[in-house]
């Protein structure tokens, strides 16, 4: 499933998503994104990096060459300068929320519902004061009698 489109552009759109960024050096991270700037800064979470890497020869060895290894290493929390950023591609959608954020998440909803209820209270009061005004216009008003 590719990203929501967002109307500040296609970056803003990949936050909290997690990208592998290819580095001008051959090395890949890979983590979730939490902001970015318009230098292409990046700051990635839960960040690792791999890197290809040969083998040393050893004196003698006249054998095959052999093949590279990809050597994994977490980081965490990783800033990274825009200047050295080649590519960035989708690995996967945000992380599903765990049971500890959802307190956090049920609260802010509750937030929100209970905002919610106060606008259209509000609007109900807005509502009943008027027509308490027209009523008391009316009764105020002299009764013209129509001959």
């Amino acid at each position: 499933m590719p990203p929501p489109k967002a109307k500040g552009g296609k970056m803003l759109s990949l936050i909290n998503w997690r990208l592998k960024v290819t580095l001008n050096d051959g090395r890949a991270l890979i983590g979730q994104m939490l902001a970015y700037d318009k230098h292409m800064n990046l700051v990635l979470a839960e960040c690792e990096e791999f890197r290809r890497v040969r083998p040393k020869k050893k004196t003698g060895d006249t054998a095959e060459p052999r093949q590279e290894q990809e050597i994994k290493r977490s980081l965490g929390l990783v800033i990274l300068r825009g200047e050295i950023v080649v590519s960035i591609s989708v690995e996967g959608p945000p992380p599903v929320v765990e049971e500890d954020k959802k307190g956090a998440v049920s609260f802010q909803s509750q937030i929100q519902s209970n905002y919610l209820s106060l606008i259209l209270f509000s609007s109900f009061l807005i509502t009943l004061w008027r027509s308490c005004l027209l009523v008391l216009a009316e009764a105020c008003l002299p009764v013209v009698a129509l001959e």
